[in-house]
């Protein structure tokens, strides 16, 4: 009833933020008068940091910088009561000195956990945001659809935003059982006009379309069943409901400019993820079947992707506790050069080492490569703490090759670096 209550008052109120904010506050609310008030720890943690980007090549657009500088807050809130239920909330918050687009804030994390056991069976329950990731490859999260993806926050795809949610799993001898229900759908974040790392046009979100009559309070669902069997972890996962990612279509905005207008079509997506763990080798798969996207060509297609690889570890190289990791994936998407994505037909290579000394100092290059172009990208991440607060990170991305039909051509000159300081309390 709680929850139909919160539902209903939401459809009554304007898209964005309000809605966002009031969904935390009215979950936070009826989880915690459901909570012991008789609470046996809390905590606050988190992390402080500074960053600083900068782009080495002259920008294509007027207006782009050559550098930019940021700092970023995101602290964990947790409180649990003496029967080891809990709440947990996480806001997060960036300022960029030049890129307003990127000066944004979101609520990761704000959810109740509730837990117990029935007829030898256990079974978890969270109601509210979170964040779930779903899949085994390091190159590219083919499969992970329940978050939408922070563009503004990280190139890559990786940083995901806050889904409101219900999520239920029951663990039996047979594998876990989850089940999701998404009444709320966060749209995708885009660069603006002065922000490197964009599309050639800018989107424009105030013309934003959804195939579903319901907008975004169209209520999307997941199925997910995760087993270890052996050597093997695998994952069967069913998704109906908005993609995450949208059709990007020609308009004009209302000062007459050319732009790009999202949709969001409603789709389902059929997926195994499934990873073989043999001594030293990890060997991965992640691939789904997807029906009612549309593709580059804005074409309705049904198709098929998939990822699949292996990861090879040396352990205990230079007589020392060092681990050096060879990894190699094939990235293929059924639709060619029709894809909405840049690795239609890939093969990815990467160096990973861990020296598992004091300072946990670790190191990654990537390179990925375009089997029918010369397109590549190569990719640097080094991390390493100072002491148990201040840490330092490096990453980067070089574009090398890109040609006018790659789908990242408009970011051909936005090799970057980024260095970036922490503090973790």
């Amino acid at each position: 009833m709680a929850f139909a209550l919160v539902e209903r008052i939401i459809k009554t109120l304007p898209l964005g933020a309000l809605t966002t904010i009031t969904l935390v506050g009215l979950l936070s609310f009826t989880i915690s008068n459901n909570i012991s008030t008789s609470t046996s720890a809390s905590e606050i943690f988190g992390k402080i940091g500074a960053e600083t980007r900068i782009f080495p090549n002259s920008a294509i657009h007027l207006g782009q910088n050559s550098h930019t500088t940021s700092f970023f807050v995101n602290p964990t809130i947790y409180s649990e009561n003496s029967n080891g239920h809990s709440i947990v909330v996480s806001p997060f918050f960036r300022y960029d000195s030049v890129d307003p687009r990127r000066t944004h804030w979101d609520i990761r994390e704000a959810y109740g956990l509730f837990f117990g056991e029935l007829d030898n069976v256990a079974w978890e329950f969270r109601i509210g945001l979170d964040r779930v990731f779903w899949g085994v490859a390091e190159s590219f999260h083919l499969i992970d659809i329940i978050n939408q993806t922070d563009l503004v926050e990280d190139p890559g795809l990786k940083e995901k935003l806050g889904q409101p949610m219900i999520h239920g799993t029951l663990s039996t001898s047979m594998g876990n059982i989850e089940t999701f229900f998404m009444p709320y759908f966060r749209n995708r974040t885009f660069h603006g006009q002065g922000s490197r790392l964009r599309n050639s046009l800018i989107v424009d979100q105030n013309q934003t379309n959804y195939e579903s009559s319901s907008g975004r309070h169209h209520l999307d669902i997941a199925l997910r069943h995760s087993h270890t069997i052996g050597v093997f972890d695998t994952g069967l996962s069913f998704f109906h409901g908005t993609n995450r990612s949208p059709t990007l279509e020609l308009a004009l905005d209302r000062y007459g400019s050319i732009v790009l207008v999202p949709t969001y079509e409603q789709i389902s997506q059929y997926s195994l993820d499934l990873q073989a763990t043999l001594e030293s080798w990890l060997l991965k798969f992640e691939g789904y079947w997807r029906d009612g996207e549309k593709d580059r060509a804005l074409t309705e297609q049904d198709y098929g992707a998939f990822i699949a690889g292996f990861e090879y570890t040396f352990y205990g190289i230079f007589n020392s506790e060092t681990e050096l990791s060879l990894l190699t994936e094939l990235l293929f998407d059924g639709r060619d050069n029709r894809s909405l994505t840049a690795y239609e037909n890939d093969i990815f290579f990467a160096l990973r080492l861990g020296l598992n000394d004091a300072k946990s100092t670790e190191f990654f290059i990537g390179v990925m490569h375009d089997l029918d172009e010369s397109a590549h990208s190569v990719s640097l991440e080094a991390e390493r703490r100072i002491d148990n607060n201040w840490s330092l990170s490096l990453n980067g991305t070089a574009f090398r090759s890109i040609n006018s039909q790659d789908i990242q051509f408009s970011v051909r000159k936005d090799t970057f670096l980024e260095f970036e300081i922490n503090y973790n309390f």
